[in-house]
């Protein structure tokens, strides 16, 4: 098992993109194939995919496209003023495969009660401050909701490094790591979130 902290993930993938060459997009597009593929035993439930900005987000947006071309029943939901280039692109592609995006709060409140599963790609592991606001709020929902969830990457909340919540986490049913285990999901409040 490979265990790294935050910052050395975001090492990783940065080495990824200036040493090898490899386009923050196609890594995206990579992380969201290796969760789909996870995801296969859920097809007949209803999943939705919450994100937030960055390109946790934009994995959680690559993940609902492919997951909806597969068959799947998602819903999709985005709340942030700011994206990656990287996610642009991917909120680009849903908007142009005409797959509606829940940005107001009440829409996001209600399909968090209909679901069946939620997928958590509100933060990745660059999470470093307090979460606050509309993301406090949407992360408390799900955490009451009762409902299975499916964390990527790392619980949104939760320091990957330290393993503190920041203020409130994902209470994750399980985790989908990319890349490799952070070492906050085994220290503080991790193995809780």
């Amino acid at each position: 098992m490979f265990v790294c902290s935050g910052k050395q993930a975001r090492s990783i993938d940065q080495r990824a993109s200036e040493k090898y060459n490899i386009p923050s997009l196609d890594l995206m597009e990579q992380a969201a194939i290796e969760c789909w593929k996870q995801l296969q035993s859920y097809k007949e439930k209803k999943l939705m995919v919450l994100c937030g900005p960055g390109n946790n987000g934009g994995d959680g947006m690559a993940l609902a496209r492919l997951a909806i071309q597969d068959g799947f029943n998602v819903i999709v939901s985005y709340i942030g003023t700011t994206m990656s280039q990287s996610q642009q692109v991917q909120y680009q592609r849903l908007q142009k495969m005409n797959i509606p995006i829940l940005e107001d709060m009440e829409s996001i409140h209600n399909s968090i009660q209909q679901a069946e599963i939620l997928i958590d790609c509100i933060f990745g592991n660059g999470c470093n401050r307090e979460v606050r606001g509309n993301y406090k709020t949407i992360i408390d929902w799900m955490n009451a909701s009762n409902k299975e969830i499916i964390a990527i990457d790392v619980p949104s909340g939760l320091n990957a490094d330290t393993g503190k919540e920041m203020g409130v986490c994902v209470h994750a049913t399980q985790t989908l790591a990319l890349d490799c285990f952070k070492e906050g999901m085994f220290i503080e409040d991790g193995p809780r979130s």
